[in-house]
């Protein structure tokens, strides 16, 4: 997936390395994610699951991927 993306910038359909950075940080969870470990980086798997709500395991263990 992630290769898939900065082949799209390589290819020029993403016209800068900002765009390029939202594609791969963009969608619903991962900036939720992101700033959860901000400040507590060594958050476990539970742990960060607790301090997220509505999140499935499966969706959270894709986006930890």
């Amino acid at each position: 997936m992630l290769k898939d993306k900065v082949d799209k910038f390589k290819n020029g359909e993403l016209s800068c390395e900002v765009e390029l950075a939202l594609h791969i940080i963009g969608g619903k969870w991962k900036p939720i994610i992101l700033w959860r470990l901000k400040d507590n980086s060594t958050l476990r798997y539970g742990e960060l699951k607790k301090t997220i709500k509505n999140i499935t395991p499966k969706m959270l263990t894709e986006q930890l991927r």
